[in-house]
């Protein structure tokens, strides 16, 4: 993804000879850099006084002080710019300058000879280039305007008869590097930047489009989409929602939308008002992570909800710890009288979804049942889940091992 304007990263020259300089300053605005000249070391080092390069390209011979000179000067410095070294001087000599720079403390990104071939310095400062960019409010933009997968999705199964019947839809995206990027980050970006109403209608589109694609193979599943709180009550959230699933055929029945309790957080009118049109118009409304919250069983209780999902912290460790299964009871009781479906997360053992079964929970999801997978793959775990699911430990009802008559008279 290439930077524009004056944000764009610089790469520093450094070199007496200026067909070199403009040769290296040709190949950094082709990956997307700007680049900036220095005809010696001491010009180089005063020009630091003004810039921040992401990368410095430096020759080792030069006239009025040598490589070995700038690399004492850029270390006095705490440059944490990448290095590239291109130099004529021979290979020993050329290793030995670069351990000097490392054990001053400087990044070496590459050592080069020259003569210096295009597509050899093209692919070294692309690569170092990537490695250094960070992640940005631009770089999300591109992201959001592009038409790049920016999903995953997890199974989920029904737990009254261990059938593959959805996926909760999560963001994966990654930057410039191809390194992931946490959906915490982005959506923390997309928050400062002023995105979120945009991430939010890319991820809702790609995943109503990838349930039309699923529903054209003869596939039927339901897919959970999470709203960030920020925009779950904006005015027009609606007829957004409704005018893409009309767009691609997909009925809005099919669709969960998922919302943390930190939504009901925000006014409460709104909130309702808003929660009331989405399930008029067929849209299921799961509370995300509850129990991880501030929010009351009165809010609870006035909120039109269809569904409540149990977070994963309850749900680690169930065969050892008495308090989170003493919890998870409960709020699947508290799902049952409220006529909502109960969804269970973070299922990671066979114990645990056993245990989720028993209870009667709804639907379940977590490792032991798949991790989240790009859209390619959910046939193939549809195949490999009907066999699992003729060879689980326990039937469909069976009592978790360890249940106590004290533990089965309490739920």
């Amino acid at each position: 993804m290439e930077a524009t304007g004056h944000n764009r990263p610089i790469t520093l020259i450094v070199d007496d000879e200026p067909g070199i300089r403009n040769f290296v300053q040709h190949v950094a605005e082709s990956v997307g850099m700007q680049a900036v000249g220095a005809v010696s070391g001491s010009d180089a080092l005063n020009k630091l006084k003004t810039l921040s390069p992401t990368i410095i390209v430096m020759d080792m011979q030069m006239p009025n002080g040598d490589g070995v000179q700038l690399i004492q000067g850029l270390a006095g410095l705490g440059i944490k710019a990448k290095i590239v070294i291109i130099s004529g001087a021979d290979s020993r000599l050329l290793e030995v300058s670069a351990e000097i720079a490392r054990q001053r403390g400087l990044d070496i990104g590459a050592v080069l000879h020259k003569p210096v071939r295009f597509e050899e310095l093209r692919r070294t400062l692309s690569d170092l280039y990537s490695t250094t960019m960070p992640f940005s409010a631009a770089t999300l933009k591109q992201i959001i305007d592009s038409d790049m997968p920016i999903l995953h999705y997890q199974p989920k199964i029904r737990l009254s008869d261990a059938s593959f019947c959805g996926v909760e839809a999560l963001l994966r995206c990654r930057d410039a590097a191809d390194r992931p990027v946490s959906p915490e980050l982005a959506i923390s970006i997309a928050e400062e930047a002023g995105l979120m109403t945009a991430l939010n209608d890319r991820i809702f589109r790609a995943a109503i489009e990838q349930r039309r694609q699923w529903t054209e193979c003869g596939r039927e599943l339901e897919v959970a989409i999470n709203l960030c709180a920020s925009v779950s009550f904006e005015h027009d959230l609606p007829d957004r929602l409704s005018a893409m699933c009309a767009e691609q055929g997909v009925p809005s029945t099919a669709i969960v939308l998922e919302m943390t309790e930190r939504a009901l957080e925000r006014d409460n009118l709104v909130a309702m008002e808003t929660m009331a049109r989405l399930r008029l118009m067929g849209f299921r409304l799961s509370i995300d992570d509850f129990g991880t919250g501030h929010s009351s069983l009165v809010r609870l209780r006035q909120m039109p909800f269809s569904e409540l999902k149990i977070d994963r912290s309850f749900v680690s460790n169930l065969d050892k710890s008495s308090e989170n299964a003493v919890i998870v009871r409960s709020l699947v009781q508290l799902a049952q009288n409220l006529e909502m479906h109960c969804v269970i997360e973070g299922i990671e053992d066979a114990y645990a979804l056993k245990f989720a079964t028993q209870l009667g929970c709804t639907e379940a999801q977590g490792y032991h049942i798949a991790r989240p997978m790009p859209p390619s793959e959910i046939r193939e775990f549809d195949l490999t889940w009907r066999w699992r699911r003729s060879s689980l430990e326990t039937p469909v009802g069976g009592q978790p091992a360890g249940d106590t008559e004290e533990t089965k008279s309490s739920a």
